[in-house]
């Protein structure tokens, strides 16, 4: 039971995905850090910032973004029943004429309204009459604005007549269905249900005098999106009024409007748009057309409202903490993928410039060149191989090499100015110095490289170093830019040889660079030609690095036999690049107690130390141990 909870915990404990995160560091720091990094960086947060602020300003001053739609409406069989609630219309007649006291309104007009309705055979309609009734104050959503008309309307003795506000209305598009106002001469009969003992106007001349001094006043609103109201309800009900003259007995003028049906949606969360959502619908009426025709239907004129065969749609995006997060991270973005690509490469020369400062090293000399007729001594980088002859002299060699340095003016010339005729040997050549330590560099940092490092790490730790051998350590050929170089150069010319008798070079010299670039070589470097009496830990390193498990024995030296391969003498005169070392040597005896392990490059530099022919073992103590 025990084990089968501690493996739900170990599965629970994997899906954390916010563990720390195990990175390379460089000096201490996940990044390497330059000048121009942070200046840009400085000028990142710089903006970053400003930005920032100005969206937490839009967002306490209650901003948002409103999308419009205008779609039309592709069904013709789209019929809206449309209350007092939504839309309220009213006329008013208002006449100026001096018959005003003695022939009242109803003796010359009469107010109709009809609401035409299609039964799909296009040819009868259903009429459905609605009645007019004395507008109130309340009428028109209680809108001040239209209080103040029929307030002005009561002052000058003109009647105000609204819809009636229990019944709706049915409206289409204008061929199936319409709600029609009719302003008509008078009829005797609704005149007498009326007022019983009165009778129509009948003299011509006088009505086509009250006709020249009458306007129909048409009241209606017209409700409007505003993008300025934050509210949920952020519509505005506006009360439109128009004038319109009439004409005579002869003529009926026709005006149309459109009923436009909207929509507005929206959020009122300044968290998240998908919180406190609204939804509303309301009706626009909007002026079509006005002309004149013969007299129709005995109407002087002619109000038709008819649904519009357009929509509009309207969302309200507010401006929210999360969207004010999601713009400032998008710009983040923006701004570091472009200033990566702008400063990207020079922050890479910088990385590499620093790495291969602090890893490889460089060394002069003095050499003679022709130039023209003329010969001069210069400093120079010198591509051969050059050992030292004793130990101590390649002590000061090894102290004589510093850091190779390719600075910045150098990088600048060889990428803009490439002119290769006009620039100087040596300077191509460190361009070619550097480009092949940032390879080294590259391939170092591969996984498979980094473990194999880690293993001769662990063969160091348990090696004994003198102080000064130590001292020595970063100086060693290893490290010599120019040595790495020259071997990867050769390498790339054998490569392009296509006979047959050079493979055997080829091997070997593969090889070689082998044993220059493995842990033995190093160890050789330093000690193959000081091997002190004295020094009891000299031994005990070469012991530990060479002599192996005794089991190996017979089988490590057959192969080997097998193999016959040519090696070179590794004498004082070569330590780190000569070795001949010959099979027709009798090196390998049955009786031996050495022990080959390792890779080869570790047996021949066995039978370097323990059967090379090294002559010059007596070296000067007392100096020696002035460099200690």
């Amino acid at each position: 039971m025990n084990k089968f909870l501690i493996f739900l915990l170990k599965k629970f404990i994997s899906f954390d995905i916010y563990g720390h995160q195990i990175k390379l560091l460089y000096k201490g720091r996940n990044t390497k850090n330059t000048l121009l990094g942070a200046f840009f960086s400085f000028l990142t947060f710089a903006l970053i910032i400003l930005y920032f602020g100005q969206q937490l300003q839009d967002l306490f001053d209650n901003k948002n973004t409103v999308k419009a739609l205008t779609y039309d409406i592709v069904t013709n069989k789209l019929f809206k029943k449309i209350s007092n609630n939504s839309l309220d219309l009213a006329v008013s007649i208002n006449r100026y004429d001096s018959y005003l006291k003695t022939v009242i309104d109803e003796q010359v007009f009469s107010l109709e309204v009809v609401n035409f309705v299609d039964n799909d055979d296009r040819v009868n309609f259903q009429q459905i009459q609605l009645n007019l009734e004395k507008c109130s104050s309340s009428r028109f959503f209680n809108e001040f604005e239209f209080q103040n008309i029929l307030e002005v309307n009561k002052q000058n003795g003109y009647e105000t007549y609204c819809l009636d506000f229990e019944k709706d209305f049915i409206v289409s598009q204008k061929s199936k269905a319409s709600l029609v106002f009719y302003v008509t001469a008078c009829n005797d009969t609704l005149l007498q249900q009326k007022y019983p003992s009165m009778e129509c106007e009948k003299n011509k001349t006088i009505i086509n005098q009250i006709l020249k001094e009458t306007q129909i006043e048409m009241i209606r609103t017209n409700m409007q999106f505003d993008k300025e109201d934050n509210t949920v309800y952020p519509i505005i009900t506006l009360v439109k009024d128009e004038y319109f003259d009439l004409q005579s007995t002869e003529e009926t003028v026709i005006v149309d409007y459109e009923i436009q049906e909207n929509h507005v949606k929206g959020s009122s969360s300044r968290i998240h748009e998908s919180l406190y959502e609204f939804k509303h619908d309301y009706f626009s009426t909007i002026g079509k057309q006005q002309y004149k025709t013969a007299i129709t239907n005995d109407a002087f004129i002619q109000f038709t409202f008819y649904l519009s065969d357009e929509e509009k749609s309207f969302e309200i995006i507010p401006i929210n903490f999360l969207q004010v997060l999601s713009n400032v991270g998008g710009l983040v973005q923006i701004v570091t993928v472009l200033v990566t690509f702008m400063i990207g490469p020079l922050q890479e020369f910088f990385f590499f410039q620093s790495l291969i400062k602090k890893i490889f090293l460089t060394q002069k000399h003095n050499e003679k060149e022709k130039i023209g007729d003329k010969q001069e001594k210069k400093k120079s980088y010198n591509l051969e191989s050059a050992q030292p002859r004793n130990y101590l002299r390649m002590v000061l060699e090894l102290r004589s090499r510093y850091r190779f340095y390719y600075n910045n003016r150098e990088a600048f010339n060889d990428k803009f100015f490439f002119l290769c005729n006009l620039k100087k040997k040596n300077q191509r050549l460190r361009k070619q110095l550097f480009d092949h330590g940032e390879e080294k560099i590259r391939s170092s940092l591969d996984v498979v490289k980094i473990i194999k490092n880690m293993r001769e790490l662990k063969m160091v730790s348990h090696l004994i170093l003198l102080k000064f051998q130590r001292s020595l350590l970063p100086y060693l050929q290893k490290y010599l830019i120019e040595s790495s170089f020259q071997r990867m150069q050769e390498n790339i010319k054998k490569r392009q040889s296509v006979f047959k008798e050079e493979e055997t070079d080829r091997t070997a010299s593969r090889r070689q660079e082998e044993v220059m670039d493995s842990l033995t070589a190093i160890m050789l470097e330093l000690f193959a030609d000081s091997k002190q009496p004295q020094n009891i830990y000299n031994q005990i390193l070469i012991d530990n690095i060479f002599i192996p498990d005794a089991r190996k024995q017979n089988s490590v030296i057959s192969e080997f036999k097998e193999k016959k391969m040519n090696f070179k003498i590794y004498d004082e005169f070569h330590l780190s690049e000569n070795l001949n070392f010959k099979t027709d040597q009798n090196f390998f005896t049955p009786d031996e107690s050495y022990q080959l392990v390792g890779d080869e490059s570790d047996k021949q530099n066995l039978k370097v130390i323990q059967k090379g022919n090294l002559k010059q073992q007596d070296i000067d103590q007392e100096f020696y141990r002035e460099w200690e």
